[in-house]
């Protein structure tokens, strides 16, 4: 238990210690135009993904019959799902980087979708008693 909560704390002090050199790779990034198509098209479906991890969590992690597979499923989805603050802040920063207004709408969009997906694991993980 302790172990998980160390692991926990140095990953979020060093996601936070990643961002301005994240911002300072993405801004120099900013005339490659080819990455920031690849970077905005692919950031969407990504986002997906963490939207049908959480609805996965959300609809089968307290099914009455926990069989090996939905184990595994829920497992996955948990662990999409704790990714999906880091994703939504570097996706945030992408977005006041990006050149082009497409993009921007591509990264905004990714953002909107992996926040609530963030929000949605924080408080699945830290609520006093788990109602969802």
């Amino acid at each position: 238990m302790y172990a998980w909560g160390d692991l926990l704390l140095f990953l979020e002090v060093f996601g936070i210690g990643a961002l301005i050199p994240t911002w300072l790779a993405l801004y120099f990034l900013r005339p490659v135009g080819k990455f920031w198509t690849v970077f905005s098209v692919a950031a969407l479906p990504f986002a997906a993904t963490g939207l049908c991890a959480a609805l996965v969590v959300a609809l089968l992690c307290h099914q009455p019959d926990p069989s090996l597979w939905r184990s595994m499923v829920v497992a996955i989805g948990e662990l999409r799902e704790m990714v999906s603050p880091a994703c939504a802040v570097i996706f945030l920063l992408a977005t006041f980087t990006a050149p082009a207004r497409w993009s921007r709408w591509a990264l905004l969009g990714a953002t909107v979708i992996e926040a609530p997906v963030g929000i949605y694991s924080f408080v699945y993980w830290f609520a006093p008693f788990h109602v969802f």
